[in-house]
């Protein structure tokens, strides 16, 4: 039933796009706004996109709230294609409205993502060594590591996973900080240099 249930939540979210960013106006025709935001990125016109945008809100959160930036623009399109193409656009180029740089999300229910954020203590891993996996429903996701096909839906297998994959992942880390370290010392190096006074005669100096 849960599976299910995430099944329906997701079909449902794949014809909204969520928008970062998009500064509010009081007052504001937020459907004509996104249409006249995203045509470039659809390949249509204002217009076109305008009558495939079913509707466009703006949703609050603690963390936008929390940073003092604008709601999210939650739009809904008729279209799957125009939907994909827009998401497909944002991939590859960045969005800039009036000098400031907009975000351009995919949905995912409440239900799916909180599933998901009990992968964060690997997805992060995966992420900083250029892994890609993904996502499976209700939950877990599956990868390529060492060329083996994993697959994990357990918080029990993620940990596992992790124990017996431990002296490599802790290899890497260790590597990662050994060039922070680096980086650091070599920046404090710079400092000193930059903080050391200098003789202004050494000549003079010298001579005494």
């Amino acid at each position: 039933l849960e599976r299910q249930i995430a099944e329906i939540q997701m079909e449902k979210s794949r014809m909204f796009i969520r928008v970062q960013n998009f500064p509010e106006q009081q007052g504001e025709d937020l459907k004509m706004k996104m249409a006249e935001l995203l045509a470039q990125f659809a390949g249509k016109s204002d217009k076109e996109l305008y009558s495939e945008i079913v509707s466009a809100h703006r949703v609050s959160s603690a963390y936008v709230m929390r940073k003092s930036l604008p709601r999210e623009t939650f739009v809904r399109f008729s279209s799957l294609t125009t939907r994909n193409d827009i998401m497909r656009k944002a991939g590859e180029t960045q969005l800039i409205y009036k000098g400031t740089e907009i975000q351009i999300r995919r949905e995912i229910p409440y239900l799916v993502r909180k599933k998901r954020a009990k992968y964060k203590k690997i997805t992060v891993i995966l992420l900083k060594k250029s892994i890609r996996f993904r996502y499976l429903m209700p939950e877990g996701l599956t990868f390529v590591y060492k060329g083996q096909s994993i697959k994990i839906t357990t918080e029990e297998q993620m940990q596992l996973f992790l124990t017996e994959q431990r002296d490599d992942l802790e290899t890497t880390s260790k590597d990662e900080e050994g060039e922070s370290r680096t980086e650091v010392s070599t920046n404090r190096t710079t400092i000193l240099q930059k903080l050391r006074p200098r003789d202004k005669d050494p000549v003079k100096k010298k001579g005494l």
